[in-house]
Order: C-alpha cells, then sequence, then structure tokens
C-alpha cells in the first residue's frame, strides 16, 4: 500500500492544495485501496496487486477533466509515464548490480573492437625492425584483427539478448520504489556522483592525450634505424582510447541505473528502424572493411591502415546525420 500512497501523491504533485484536488486524491486513494486489498484476498502477490491497480487506475487523464486540466497537463503531472512498474528495495539493488556487470561486459567489448588493430601494429613494427618475417607478421596480425572483433561482437549479442530478456517487462514504464528503496538508493547515487565525474574527466583525458605517444615518438626515432617504435608507440592511442571509452561506458551505465530505479529515466523501447539508414550503414561498412583489408594485406600497411576507422567514423556520422534528414523530412 505504500507504492500506491506514494504513487499518488506524486500523480497530484503539481495540482494545487484545494478542497477539490484533496477530494479526488483521496476517492482514488480509496477506490485503489479496495481494488489492491481485492486482488490480494484472490491470492495476487503484493507486486502483482499493486500493478494492475497503477494501470487500472494510475491514469490521470479522467481525473484532470474533472479538476479543468487537459489530457497534456494530465501527463505532465504524472510524470509523462504512462505506466508504473513497483518494486521494493531488493529489487532495486539487484537491478543496479545487474547493470553496472552488464556495463562491465560492454566496454570489454567495445575495448576489444579498439584494440584489435594493436597486435598488427606491432608486428608490423617487428617486421620493420627485421625481427620477424613480413609473411608471418601480416597473417599473425590479420588473425588477431579478427578474432578480438569476433570476441567483442559475440559479448555484445549475448549480452544484447540477456539485456532485452531482463529489461522487458520495465521498458517504456516509471520505475516506483517504496520510501526505504528510494532513501537507499539516493544515498547510494549521491556517493557515486563524485566517482562519476572522476571516471568522465579521466576518459576526456585519456581521449585528448592519446596522440601525445605517437607525437613524441615521431620527433625522437623519426628518420633513424629506431623508426619502428613508432608503429608501437602508435598503439598506445588505441590503448588510450579503449580505456577513456571504458571510462565512459562503466560510468554511464551505472549512473542510468540509479536514475532508472528513482523514476528519474526509463528504458525506452526500441526506436523503428531507418530502412534506408539501415541499408546505408551496412553497404558504407562492409565498403570500409573491403578497402582496409585490401590496404593491409596488399600493401603490408597494417601500422598506418589502422587510420582508416577513425576517419571513416567521423565520415559515418555526417553521413548519418544527412540520410536521417533527408529520410525524415519525406515522410
Amino acid at each position: 500500500m505504500e507504492t500506491i500512497i506514494n504513487y499518488i501523491e506524486n500523480l497530484f504533485r503539481n495540482y494545487p492544495d484545494t478542497p477539490r484536488v484533496r477530494k479526488a486524491r483521496e476517492e482514488l486513494l480509496a477506490i485503489m485501496e479496495d481494488k489492491y486489498h481485492e486482488l490480494k484476498s484472490q491470492g495476487k502477490s503484493e507486486n502483482e496487486a499493486i500493478g494492475v491497480v497503477i494501470s487500472e487506475f494510475g491514469n490521470m487523464d479522467e481525473i484532470a477533466l474533472e479538476l479543468g486540466e487537459d489530457g497534456n497537463t494530465s501527463k505532465e503531472n504524472s510524470g509523462g509515464y504512462e505506466e508504473v512498474y513497483p518494486m521494493n528495495t531488493d529489487q532495486a539493488k539487484e537491478f543496479v548490480s545487474w547493470k553496472i556487470s552488464f556495463g562491465y561486459f560492454i566496454a570489454l567489448g567495445v575495448a576489444l573492437c579498439i584494440l584489435s588493430p594493436v597486435t598488427a601494429c606491432i608486428l608490423d613494427a617487428f617486421s620493420e625492425a627485421g625481427i620477424l618475417s613480413s609473411r608471418f607478421t601480416d597473417m599473425a596480425g590479420g588473425v588477431a584483427l579478427f578474432c578480438m572483433v569476433a570476441c567483442g561482437v559475440a559479448i555484445f549479442i549475448i549480452k544484447g539478448i540477456a539485456d532485452d530478456g531482463r529489461v522487458e517487462k520495465i521498458k517504456g514504464k516509471k520505475i516506483s520504489l517504496d520510501n526505504a528503496g528510494r532513501d537507499y538508493m539516493e544515498r547510494e547515487k549521491n556517493a557515486y556522483m563524485p566517482k562519476f565525474g572522476a571516471f568522465v574527466a579521466i576518459g576526456v583525458g585519456l581521449c585528448i592525450l592519446s596522440v601525445v605517444p605517437g607525437l613524441i615518438a615521431e620527433e625522437v626515432v623519426g628518420g633513424t634505424k629506431l623508426f619502428w617504435i613508432e608503429d608501437i608507440a602508435g598503439t598506445l592511442l588505441f590503448i588510450m582510447v579503449a580505456c577513456g571509452v571504458a571510462c565512459f561506458i562503466t560510468a554511464g551505465t551505472r549512473k542510468e541505473a540509479y536514475d532508472v530505479v528513482l523514476g528519474l529515466k526509463k528504458i525506452h523501447e526500441p526506436k523503428k528502424k531507418n530502412k534506408v539508414m539501415e541499408m546505408v550503414s551496412s553497404i558504407y561498412w562492409l565498403f570500409i572493411t573491403f578497402i582496409y583489408l585490401a590496404w593491409s594485406l596488399l600493401g603490408s600497411a597494417w601500422g598506418i591502415s589502422w587510420v582508416i576507422w577513425p576517419l571513416s567514423g567521423i565520415i559515418f556520422g555526417i553521413v548519418s546525420v544527412v540520410v536521417k534528414a533527408v529520410t525524415e523530412t519525406g515522410r
């Protein structure tokens, strides 16, 4: 019942405290309380009973009309959420713990994809130094690249499927915590926010400074017999960017988990796909992959061909904006 009372207070929080509003609030609470006890007597669990009651009587449209408000205002006053999912403290803790773990796996998958050219770059440097044969380094570098990308993609697929199954029941709904759970999660979030800021700052710093090792190596060993060290120093760019992006993902995922359980954010239903953008994306990245492999394998250019990916990413961002603008305007 405490969850229902909190929900009622939230529904009416933006209405003036007038006798008419108080009467409407009391009547709605009485109706929802009667329905709650009826469902409990039928053997429903507390969460099931609360969910049914809120879904049946938690819409403000009719009440807003009686109070002289329109449908848009009612949605605004109810927080803009059509459905509510009740959750207790233990469920909230479990959700946050799982979401943090999910963030770690996604960060790992992204890091593997970013780091995939590193082995090829290092082996190419050994080839230029005369330590290993170019034939071996080209083969081993290519195999390592595809293995790391395959592992990263596998993580995305496996965790993505698990994510869909885990959050399916709360998609598009606002989570409603009991008072004890809300107080606990607010304390947890407030304690985490300084760490969140630190992770973001570290991530930004790593991405900005990632070009520095390569620039230093170019100045120190460029034009000398140790020029191959430039390739090894260049791998630090991938490593630093991977660490920076991992900081963004893990920090952001944890903050999002707190926002979701506190009702500040909801997990949205997947948007309708843009078919044109999907087709353009598939063709574009297949073409880029072909260019990368052709340049790397035929030209033995593993040490420099990696520049295709950041440049392609920037170009794809521009293409995406243009394609979406054109297709959405034409609807």
